[in-house]
């Protein structure tokens, strides 16, 4: 994280005419309301609307939160530079900021149920597996090879969507604290990830889903 930080710093920095968001004729200076397609055409989730400063609640200087986004965002649509990062399709309410909220928080619990309960159940396999200690999936004492690798899979398998859970949960609470507290719009959030178990390579994998 401090690597990126340093790199993502050096990047802003050097930057002749400054980050710009879409629409800024130099930094907080906006042309006016404008619809920008922030999205490569693969992207398929329509038109983006950037709001004026202004337009929504802000408890932080618009300086700061700028700096914020850029540090913290993995897709940055907003400015000049991410108008064509992939970003999926938004599947939540965006008719109020109420309505993204609580869809938001319902999002949070079920990913925080879904990583305790994969989380106990791993740990409920013998030989110290899910503890710090750590321990092998490879039961030996178990017949090869289907009783022995099925566990071994079983256990990977839910490791991996215990993951992607306690992803989708830190992501969500980022985003009820971003949009309920300081005031960001919704727009700002899109979903982290996009079924990444239906990549079929590792370019699709990274790069959208």
């Amino acid at each position: 994280m401090a690597a990126i930080a340093i790199s993502k710093a050096m990047e802003y920095a050097l930057t002749r005419e400054g980050m710009l968001k879409v629409g800024e004729s130099r930094p907080g200076v906006f042309k006016g309301k404008t619809k920008v397609d922030a999205l490569s055409e693969t992207a398929q989730n329509g038109f983006h609307s950037v709001e004026e400063p202004g337009q929504h609640i802000e408890y932080l200087p618009c300086w700061l939160s700028d700096a914020l986004e850029l540090l913290t965002s993995t897709r940055i649509h907003y400015f000049k530079f991410g108008q064509n990062t992939y970003v999926p399709r938004i599947t939540r309410p965006l008719d109020s900021r109420r309505t993204f909220l609580i869809a938001t928080f319902k999002s949070f619990i079920t990913s925080y149920c879904t990583l305790d309960f994969l989380e106990s159940i791993i740990k409920l396999f013998p030989g110290g597996i899910g503890t710090p200690l750590g321990g092998s999936m490879f039961y030996s004492q178990l017949p090869a090879p289907f009783p022995r690798y099925f566990v071994s899979t079983l256990v990977h398998i839910m490791t991996g969507f215990a993951l992607l859970s306690g992803f989708e949960m830190v992501y969500d609470l980022c985003t009820l604290f971003a949009v309920g507290v300081i005031g960001t719009s919704p727009m700002v959030w899109p979903p982290l990830i996009e079924q990444p178990w239906l990549a079929e390579s590792m370019h699709e994998l990274w790069a959208r889903r």
